[in-house]
């Protein structure tokens, strides 16, 4: 029995105990609930603080009975007192006028006052501060008012506040114009872009099909690889673009036909290349290599079909051949019949009789130098015009070639004079022959173009350079300067030429410019009209082999 009255009293105190727990959870936890509270409400007093002491006004915040609960530091500038010395206290301390004040009061509660009040305060000094006043309720959720608000402004504020408002509006206006004439310049250039665009489109739609539908075959290469192949140049080679597009020009050599380009382009070094290469065994093709850009990183390939224009000549230089070859029999042969009669061979003529067979003679005479012009000519073109290569000495050359033409010179009342070097001079590999041609042209030139005067041909050997400068001087007609590029080309004579002289081909110099750049020399000269000209033309030595000459 008494271990059951014990056992309940245990209980009892257990559920005591339980009951008193509860309890202090409840109170720990109202606590807790009290101190969140409370830190809540210091943050709302802190932020409606940190609100208030931002306006740039005096405000300040009352019960609904008047009574300061807060003010902000503009309003307590404005009056001179301490928040502590003004909290709890009746707003209408701060007013002048307590009987005017009281009006105002009635007012705020009718919620008859204006949107702002005329009112004057005083400060803790006890001076008078005219300000314009506007009250606000602050109304609780059922309804009632909670509240007053309390703000002060200078007099003038509102009307400052509202020019500062103006001239926000204006400057806003004058972004809105600004923007405006932005968005409009914009515009305009959008349109210019769009309208370049275009035009840029156009123009590239232009050049493509120009490119696409030129004749001539056209590649371009940037930074060393293939960018752009036109379907001439496709055509000429018999390639696709995956044969050639975006491959470098070595790795052309494993096509057939392309493997021919990338040979001749890899042999050569040079800004402009120029050259004729044969595909398979009938096309031929015209070659234009161009560098250009940065570092001569791009490149154009120009490739001209010259395969009919290479038959044509080679047809033309064929009958040109056998023209000539047909000629010159007849002409040889009328040649040693007349000279037999002016030898007097063929029995005693008269005197008018050999003026006319000596005339006959001369004419021949040109008809066969004609024929043999004719043939150096095609010889040069068919590219088989050197072949005796030998070592020569300069001076017998020279002395060979000036024969028959100081006779020439003398006969014209011109003097004839040469100049070699007095020091010993290496010998060069010529074919004599040719060289002597070539000079001949040169200086028969100069014979006959010059009406007075003198003729001089000066030789200088160059040892840095291991070369002969030979020098064909006259004080001639000269040339004029609207024809010097054409000097050197195939039947051309100029005009005062042909009305100085009227015999002539106009293929003495051409023929002689390729003899010496065969020889691999160069040929150039200088001329003022009516002054005489100036021919020369370099020669290599070809060894050390020396012979003294005499300048003479």
């Amino acid at each position: 029995m008494f271990k059951i009255i014990k056992t309940k009293k245990i209980e009892e105190i257990e559920k005591s105990l339980l009951e008193a727990n509860e309890k202090i959870e409840k109170f720990q936890n109202e606590q807790a609930d009290t101190e969140k509270r409370i830190r809540v409400d210091k943050t709302e007093k802190t932020n409606s603080e940190k609100i208030l002491n931002s306006l740039p006004f005096s405000v300040c915040l009352t019960s609904k009975e008047f009574s300061i609960l807060n003010a902000n530091k503009k309003f307590l500038e404005l009056i001179g007192y301490e928040i502590t010395e003004i909290l709890s206290e009746n707003i209408s301390f701060v007013f002048s006028d307590q009987t005017a004040t009281s009006n105002l009061f009635t007012k705020i509660k009718s919620k008859k006052i204006e949107d702002k009040e005329g009112v004057v305060i005083k400060n803790k000094k006890g001076q008078t501060i005219l300000t314009s006043m506007m009250a606000y309720p602050i109304f609780e959720k059922i309804g009632d008012v909670n509240n007053y608000l309390f703000i002060f402004l200078p007099p003038d504020y509102l009307e400052i506040f509202d020019s500062s408002i103006q001239k926000k509006l204006h400057e806003l206006e004058q972004d809105r114009e600004n923007l405006a004439q932005a968005k409009m310049a914009l515009t305009n250039i959008l349109e210019d872009a769009d309208e370049d665009r275009r035009k840029a489109e156009l123009e590239r739609d232009k050049t493509l099909s120009i490119i696409n539908n030129l004749a001539d075959g056209l590649i371009i290469l940037e930074n060393s690889f293939i960018a752009l192949v036109n379907p001439a140049a496709k055509n000429f080679f018999q390639a696709t673009n995956e044969d050639i597009l975006g491959k470098s020009i070595s790795q052309l050599n494993s096509h057939a036909t392309l493997k021919v380009l990338a040979e001749m382009i890899n042999q050569e070094n040079s800004p402009f290349l120029r050259k004729k290469i044969l595909i398979g065994d009938i096309l031929k093709l015209e070659v234009s290599v161009i560098l250009f850009g940065v570092g001569n990183k791009n490149t154009i390939i120009i490739l001209h079909d010259i395969t009919r224009e290479s038959f044509v000549e080679r047809m033309k230089t064929e009958f040109v051949t056998i023209a000539a070859h047909q000629l010159r029999t007849p002409l040889s042969a009328v040649k040693w019949i007349l000279k037999m009669f002016l030898d007097g061979d063929m029995g005693e003529i008269t005197e008018t009789q050999s003026q006319f067979l000596q005339k006959t003679y001369e004419s021949n005479e040109r008809m066969i130098n004609l024929v043999n012009d004719l043939l150096n000519v095609a010889k040069i073109e068919e590219g088989r015009f050197l072949q005796k290569m030998q070592k020569h000495d300069i001076a017998d050359i020279i002395l060979e070639a000036i024969g028959v033409l100081k006779e020439m010179a003398e006969k014209k009342g011109l003097v004839f004079s040469y100049f070699l070097p007095s020091k010993k001079l290496p010998k060069i590999l010529v074919d004599k022959e040719k060289i002597i041609l070539a000079l001949q042209n040169i200086i028969e030139n100069s014979v006959s173009y010059t009406k007075s005067g003198r003729i001089d041909i000066v030789v200088d050997y160059f040892s840095p350079k291991k070369e002969f400068v030979i020098q064909v001087k006259d004080t001639g007609i000269g040339i004029p300067k609207n024809q010097k590029e054409r000097i050197f080309s195939k039947f051309f004579r100029g005009l005062i030429a042909t009305e100085t002289e009227t015999d002539g081909t106009g293929l003495g110099l051409f023929i002689a410019k390729n003899i010496v750049e065969a020889h691999g020399g160069k040929i150039w000269f200088d001329s003022e009209e009516g002054r005489g000209s100036t021919f020369y033309f370099s020669l290599p030595a070809h060894d050390n082999d020396i012979d003294s000459k005499n300048s003479k």
